[in-house]
């Protein structure tokens, strides 16, 4: 635009009017080199003149989208009085706030490209994992029953017997014709029902341990009291005959009672105290000084059990549970009864051909003792309190708490003995 302004300024001959243009083209070139200087990319930013006494700012880097440093129009009079240096400030700030900006979408591309490669990994591994689950390669995680089933000790602890035992009873108790559409297996349902007999876990707690809900537990373990009691009871619980009970009795026995055939106990299972008033106070036992269930059991000189009553409220009397439960049916000609004093029942039993007897000094009566602590020791449902609503009838005569104490009795007479034979 001015190609010498040094040597136009020192020619005499010039007139007014041209120098005053020599200063304006002067003043503008001095202006451009002002502010013009190099910016990024190799590019520049400056100040030209779009029209005659307009100027106007470019920026012509190329920084991040869409950001635009508009455009600034000055009339001649304000350059005049423009303070240059605030000017190239303003720019600088300018290029370096678009610097920043250019930083900060870099390192934002930077992390949407690790966000997607995270995605694209966490695909691949669902991708593999279903196909895996489809393949059935993935296991279920472990219940309680399969580390049990692992573990011979474990298994005895929570059931009260051994995984070969467990198979047997497994095995003795599954129907004939059986199509499992359940949430548990078999195994499991019978897992469960042998370890709610044995600990008296709560429902929601064998639910937990085994993966189903609360109400599946109960079902299942209702289910299969009742198929153990129906399978079970008459063949494992019976009253064997005087000739059988000869040959395998007993040292302790032979020499004075030879021909005892049962001895006879009741015991007492605490229930939870009933709604009604009436059945309060007939439940009430004054020996136990609370609610309960009365049973009479029947063990062998052996130690096996070999009968058990139906329940009876706790205010009812051991001699009346005796002549009600239908024990004496089982008597014969020449049978030795043992029990306590609280069985005031010569007279009964020696109409049917039978002899009654009390041990001087109780000891051969300890083996019903013993054999009723055990039982209820291995299987502490026994223990009580039992659930009010065990106390409903599953028939005309018999309860289901009824058929739980008559499973414990099968149970025990599946596990060795209490009583030595030498």
């Amino acid at each position: 635009m001015v190609a010498d302004g040094g040597d136009n300024s020192m020619n005499p001959n010039m007139s007014t009017n041209e120098e005053k243009d020599m200063n304006c083209s002067e003043t503008n070139t001095t202006l451009v080199e002002l502010v013009t200087f190099p910016g990024e990319n190799n590019s520049e930013c400056n100040i030209t003149s779009q029209s005659e006494g307009v100027y106007e700012i470019h920026d012509n880097i190329r920084l991040v989208p869409n950001l635009e440093i508009s455009s600034h129009h000055f009339e001649e009079s304000d350059l005049q009085q423009l303070d240059f240096v605030e000017l190239k400030k303003v720019i600088m700030e300018l290029q370096n706030r678009n610097s920043e900006l250019v930083s900060k979408v870099k390192i934002l591309n930077a992390n949407i490209g690790e966000l997607q490669s995270e995605l694209q990994s966490s695909k691949v591994e669902s991708s593999q994992l279903k196909l895996e689950i489809a393949n059935g390669k993935v296991e279920n995680q472990k219940d309680l029953y399969s580390h049990c089933i692992e573990d011979e000790e474990l298994m005895v602890y929570y059931t009260r017997f051994t995984p070969t035992a467990f198979e047997s009873i497994f095995q003795g108790v599954m129907p004939l014709k059986h199509n499992n559409n359940s949430t548990l297996d078999y195994r499991r349902q019978i897992f469960l029902t042998l370890t709610k007999l044995a600990h008296n876990f709560g429902f929601l707690d064998l639910s937990v341990r085994l993966n189903v809900c609360r109400q599946t537990v109960s079902n299942y373990f209702h289910k299969w009291v009742g198929l153990h009691h129906d399978r079970f009871f008459s063949r494992a619980v019976f009253w064997p005959s005087s000739e059988s009970l000869k040959k395998t009795m007993p040292m302790c026995f032979r020499m004075d009672f030879l021909n005892t055939t049962p001895i006879w106990d009741c015991f007492e299972i605490q229930i939870d105290t009933p709604h009604t008033p009436t059945d309060q106070v007939a439940s009430f036992s004054s020996y136990k000084q609370r609610t309960t269930a009365k049973y009479l059991i029947s063990v062998t000189p052996q130690g096996s059990v070999n009968f058990v009553s139906d329940g009876f409220c706790g205010r009812v009397s051991d001699k009346q549970v005796e002549i009600d439960s239908g024990i004496l049916n089982n008597l014969k000609h020449g049978d030795l009864i043992l029990a306590d004093r609280g069985f005031p029942l010569e007279e009964v039993v020696a109409s049917r051909g039978a002899k009654f007897m009390v041990p001087a000094f109780m000891k051969d009566r300890i083996h019903v003792e013993r054999v009723i602590g055990v039982t209820r020791g291995r299987f502490k449902m026994l223990k009580g309190p039992i659930d009010r609503n065990f106390l409903n009838l599953v028939n005309e005569s018999m309860s289901f708490v009824d058929k739980i104490v008559k499973v414990c009795c099968i149970l025990t007479n599946f596990l060795p003995s209490v009583v030595p034979l030498d």
